[in-house]
């Protein structure tokens, strides 16, 4: 690790001598407000002080302050880097995959880009930056991110009843009807095109977005909405398929969705 003692000492001190100066300047301001000669007179002369001690500090915190922001800038680019990264995004207990400098953490992407001097977070075309590149400052940026959205309750009725609007569509699209034909696989990619059919949407709802809530979904026994049964299809060619990954890591590809009716509904 960097060794930031020097650089935090230098910058400790040019902070006292910085309180002191902010402190006559106060005074200073209140002995001309109330006409205080003498007060001034003894402000002016104290402040003249603080002010070559400042700039005496400044110049010589400058060498060890740099020394220490190139060897930060040495250890991020080099060989240990990674490895202190991915301990502290793990300690955060967050499920990180990939590979340094472009991890997954489903729905989410994190980038580690030095040479742009930040650190990315995204869900689509969504995303957020730190400037930060302390391991454990990382770590703990992207963990109040991630557990944000994780632990905010699913609408699982919600979304099902969205699947199956965009799931009637879809259907007499693909099968070329005017009537529903109920039972039939629909592709999960065109349920996600109908809903998100505007362009603004794409953006509020990215697909990345759209596989982790299906990855929800897919977590209950039984899925359904009113008297709908709602399943998932497996395609034979797996490059049709989406890759889900539910809330305890467990892996699946599904391709199309299909929806039942009970008799009786629309």
């Amino acid at each position: 690790m960097v060794d930031l003692q020097g650089a935090k000492s230098a910058i400790s001190e040019l902070a006292v001598i910085d309180r002191r100066l902010q402190n006559n300047l106060t005074k200073a301001r209140k002995a001309i407000d109330n006409w205080d000669f003498k007060e001034l007179e003894k402000a002016l002369e104290t402040l003249g002080e603080d002010a070559r001690a400042l700039a005496a500090r400044h110049e010589s915190a400058m060498p060890e302050i740099s020394r220490t922001l190139r060897a930060e800038q040495e250890f991020v680019s080099g060989d240990a880097y990674p490895g202190e990264l991915e301990q502290a995004l793990r300690g955060a207990g967050l499920p990180v995959q990939g590979s340094y400098p472009k991890y997954e953490l489903i729905p989410f992407k994190l980038t580690v880009d030095p040479e742009q001097g930040a650190v990315i977070l995204s869900v689509g075309r969504k995303s957020e930056r730190t400037y930060a590149f302390a391991p454990q400052q990382v770590a703990d940026w992207v963990s109040v991110r991630y557990k944000k959205l994780v632990e905010r309750k699913f609408d699982s009725e919600r979304f099902c009843r969205e699947l199956v609007d965009a799931y009637r569509t879809g259907n007499r699209i693909a099968y070329k009807q005017d009537d529903v034909l109920w039972g039939r696989a629909v592709s999960l990619s065109t349920i996600y095109d109908l809903l998100t059919v505007r362009r603004s949407t794409r953006q509020e709802y990215p697909k990345e977005l759209y596989i982790y809530e299906l990855g929800r979904l897919k977590e209950q026994f039984e899925i359904g909405y009113q008297n709908y049964r709602l399943e998932f299809g497996f395609a034979r060619n797996q490059a049709h398929a989406l890759l889900v990954i539910d809330s305890q890591g467990r892996e699946s590809r599904i391709s199309s969705l299909i929806v039942h009716r009970e008799e009786g509904q629309a």
